[in-house]
């Protein structure tokens, strides 16, 4: 039947950005029926066999290598198809789960596909191991980082269809990030950065709204103010209109007015913050 278990989570370790209510490993799941949902984020990876899921009215079979990951309060009923049905599960809260979630692209409850299905095991496995050995609530801090970690590795590995993962088409826009790398000091344009993976300029920016959450010129404005920065605090006496035209500003006015709208503050202020005068 497998083992779980729930742990006493502390005052303190609620204030953890992200914290673990209960595990179970190699679990035989029974019918389950919640119109209502449960309290806190959920993921059943599936191990052995197969289940049928009912997920907010949608239906679904869950098989091995696909986890059913479920927010709060959202109706869901599941049941064996192909039994034994076995599963590894973790149930996990905190004040920052739901916008890591939605950072890292895990927005619905539904069934994800896992390319690398036995890191994500682990985790749950280690986090058991961890809870059984320690009963302490320190075990809780412990289990923190463990959640943290399983959720990086479901950024990683986790998809929503047959598509790429979100860490694969963050691999396809490398070629992007290494070409502004190479020549954030020049003129950039749209379409030569499109032309770097062979799309257009308009699928570029879908791809930068989707994984970045910015335009690419929003982008390359971050990337060429944190290289100013650098220059900025190793070479305190470089003058500011050459620090603006090695990172791409031939105007210095204007280059101080972006560098203010980002950092909120001037480029002299930032130097002479860190000491570098």
């Amino acid at each position: 039947m497998g083992s779980f278990i729930y742990p006493v989570v502390t005052e303190t370790v609620k204030k953890l950005p992200y914290y673990l209510i209960g595990v179970g490993c190699d679990w035989e799941q029974e019918q389950i029926d919640r119109p209502f949902g449960y309290p806190t984020h959920q993921w059943i990876h599936c191990i052995k066999g197969s289940g049928s899921i009912l997920v907010d009215g949608t239906a679904g079979t869950i098989a091995p290598g696909q986890g059913l990951l479920l927010a709060p309060g959202v109706p869901h009923s599941y049941s064996a198809q192909e039994s034994p049905w076995v599963v590894h599960w973790i149930t996990f809260s905190g004040p920052q789960a739901a916008n890591l979630l939605q950072c890292i692209g895990l927005t619905e409850s539904k069934i994800y596909w896992c390319i690398d299905g036995g890191a994500v095991s682990s985790d749950i496995r280690e986090s058991y191991t961890v809870l059984a050995q320690d009963e302490s609530p320190e075990a809780g801090f412990k289990c923190s980082a463990i959640v943290y970690r399983m959720l990086m590795h479901l950024h990683s590995f986790a998809h929503g269809s047959a598509d790429e993962t979100s860490s694969a088409r963050h691999s396809r826009l490398r070629p992007v990030f290494d070409y502004i790398s190479m020549n954030y000091q020049n003129p950039l344009t749209i379409q030569e950065l499109a032309d770097t993976i062979q799309v257009t300029p308009q699928y570029l920016c879908m791809l930068f709204k989707d994984l970045v959450h910015c335009r690419p010129f929003a982008y390359i404005t971050q990337f060429r103010i944190n290289k100013s920065k650098e220059l900025l605090i190793m070479y305190p006496d470089m003058k500011i209109s050459d620090i603006a035209k090695a990172v791409g500003y031939d105007n210095e006015s204007y280059f101080g007015t972006i560098f203010r709208k980002t950092e909120g503050t001037s480029p002299s202020s930032y130097r002479n913050l860190h000491g570098a005068e």
